[in-house]
């Protein structure tokens, strides 16, 4: 896979916001129990679904094809639940770990383990800490920097930087503090939230500040090499996490606003505005609630629907009001409405 995470072929149209395409249905493979929050979502490379949970320390394995059952892949211990996720190399996925909650984010107990899913059934992957972050006050994110050298980047949607993490020698830094990844006043300091690589330049969210951004950077260390932009910001948009297409395109996930987002063009926008485009989902949906990430399916069926799997939590009111209408879910959208004919 490339830095982008979208498979080769897979090529979409650039609707406006003013795009007269219908919502789009999801397709829900498997809902957990009520008050299970799925947090994020790497794809394997049988095409498989690999989610992290956030209420609970747990990795498991969806399949894409039927039947749909997961499949226990690791238990973190001394942990509350996990957070973002990133692979380097062939099935091999590094997830960060710790004690969020709706109340407290954690501050001094995250830190990184390595899922190693080579050459073994899923329940027989071997997991291994790489490190601990005290440091960190919420470690969110992550994204692979240099998948060579073994360079992760980690969001610290709290103190609103973004660590480097060499995997090998363990060596960690703060590489950039901007203020565009500062989280703004309020119960929760959400920051810088979801974060990708494309070329030289670091895209993100700020969930806070309802904004999508970017930033170049050094690729060797991570480091910026200029000031962060703001794409846009959007009241609607309530960021979570995101993937990216070849033609620029960004498909968010609305955490908050229960939504699939298209920010056509988004990574080098030709106005100032860039437009939003809602795909599918709505804000008072009660079965598919709370989106938390989104990655393409990379089979030959994927491809031909367009395939796009995302993660939610069950809806985040209900997690403030503990009255779950549904368990967070993988699900899928076929974006073969949006495919270049």
């Amino acid at each position: 896979m490339s830095k982008l995470d979208l498979p080769d072929k897979l090529a979409f149209r650039s609707p406006g916001i003013d795009s007269n395409t219908s919502l789009l249905p999801f397709d829900i493979l498997w809902e957990f129990p009520p008050g299970t929050w799925v947090e994020n979502i790497a794809i394997t490379k049988d095409g498989d679904a690999l989610v992290n949970l956030l209420t609970s320390p747990e990795v498991y394995l969806v399949p894409t094809c039927p039947p749909h059952k997961p499949i226990l892949v690791a238990t973190i211990p001394r942990v509350i639940g996990l957070l973002g996720v990133t692979q380097v190399g062939v099935d091999v996925f590094y997830v960060v770990a710790g004690n969020f909650t709706l109340t407290s984010s954690g501050p001094g107990s995250y830190s990184v383990w390595k899922i190693d899913l080579r050459g073994v059934a899923p329940s027989a992957a071997k997991a291994s800490k790489v490190v601990d972050i005290p440091q960190g006050i919420f470690l969110n994110g992550l994204t692979i920097l240099n998948p060579v050298k073994g360079i992760l980047l980690i969001a610290d949607s709290g103190a609103g930087v973004v660590w480097s993490l060499d995997v090998n020698s363990k060596k960690l830094a703060i590489a950039i503090n901007d203020t565009t990844m500062a989280p703004s006043e309020g119960p929760i300091a959400l920051g810088i939230n979801g974060l990708r690589i494309v070329g030289n330049e670091l895209f993100y969210t700020n969930t806070n500040r309802v904004s999508f951004n970017k930033i170049p950077v050094d690729l060797e260390t991570g480091k910026a090499t200029g000031r962060g932009v703001v794409l846009a910001t959007n009241p609607d948009l309530a960021p979570d996490d995101f993937t990216i297409d070849f033609q620029q395109n960004t498909w968010m996930a609305s955490n908050a606003g229960n939504q699939l987002i298209l920010l056509p063009g988004a990574l080098n926008p030709s106005t100032t505005s860039v437009p939003i485009k809602i795909v599918a989902g709505t804000r008072d949906s009660t079965t598919v609630a709370g989106l938390t990430a989104a990655q393409f399916g990379t089979t030959a069926k994927d491809l031909e629907r367009g395939s796009l799997y995302v993660t939610t939590t069950g809806g985040l009111l209900q997690y403030i009001h503990r009255n779950w209408t549904t368990g967070g879910t993988v699900s899928r959208v076929d974006l073969r409405l949006y495919l270049v004919p």
